[in-house]
C-alpha cells in the first residue's frame, strides 16, 4: 500500500513537487508543480532552460542550485508569487544526485502584506497629523498655564479650557 500511498499523496498534494537530477533534466513532476509552471506532462525528460519560459524563473533555478544545501527563495512571477525550497538529493552513497523543489503558492499572503504595509502607512500618516495637530494646542495650554503661575491671572485659565477642548 505504501506505493500507492505515496503517488497518491504526490498527486494530490497543492504544493508543486519537481525532481531534478544533476544535468537539469526534469525527473518527476506532479500535477500541482505542472500548473504553477504552467507546463504539460511531457515535461519529464526535458531540461529546465527548456521548460523554464520567465527569466526571473530561470534566475530563481540557478540561485537555488548555486550550491548543495537546502535553499529557499520568494519568486515573484507575473502577479503570483512562489516560496522554494530546493532540497538536495544523494544517493545511497551520499553523491549528490539532484534537487527536489517544493514551490508553495505565497499569493494571497504576499496580498495581505501589501496591505497592511499600506494600513501601516495611514496609520503613520494619521499620527504625524494627529501630533502635528495636538502640538499647538498643548504650546498655547502650556503657556497659559505658566502665566496663571506668574501672574495668578485665572482668566488665562479660559483659554486652557479652550486649548484642551480643541486637542479633545
Amino acid at each position: 500500500i505504501s506505493p500507492i500511498a505515496r503517488e497518491k499523496v504526490v498527486k494530490n498534494v497543492r504544493d508543486g513537487m519537481i525532481v531534478v537530477d544533476t544535468d537539469d533534466r526534469i525527473i518527476e513532476i506532479n500535477p500541482a508543480g505542472r500548473k504553477m509552471i504552467n507546463v504539460g506532462t511531457s515535461v519529464v525528460g526535458s531540461t529546465v532552460d527548456e521548460t523554464l519560459s520567465l527569466p526571473e524563473s530561470k534566475a530563481a533555478y540557478e540561485a537555488l542550485t548555486e550550491t548543495i544545501d537546502t535553499s529557499t527563495q520568494t519568486v515573484e512571477l507575473g502577479d503570483i508569487y512562489y516560496h522554494i525550497e530546493a532540497t538536495p538529493i544523494h544517493d545511497g552513497r551520499q553523491r549528490h544526485v539532484g534537487w527536489l523543489f517544493l514551490l508553495h503558492d505565497v499569493t494571497e499572503q504576499k496580498r495581505h502584506e501589501r496591505e497592511l504595509e499600506g494600513q501601516i502607512e495611514q496609520l503613520d500618516e494619521f499620527a504625524t497629523l494627529v501630533s502635528h495637530d495636538l502640538r499647538n494646542p498643548i504650546s498655547i495650554a502650556t503657556g497659559y498655564i505658566e502665566q496663571v503661575r506668574l501672574t495668578e491671572d485665572l482668566p488665562y485659565l479660559d483659554n486652557i479650557e479652550r486649548a484642551t477642548a480643541r486637542m479633545e
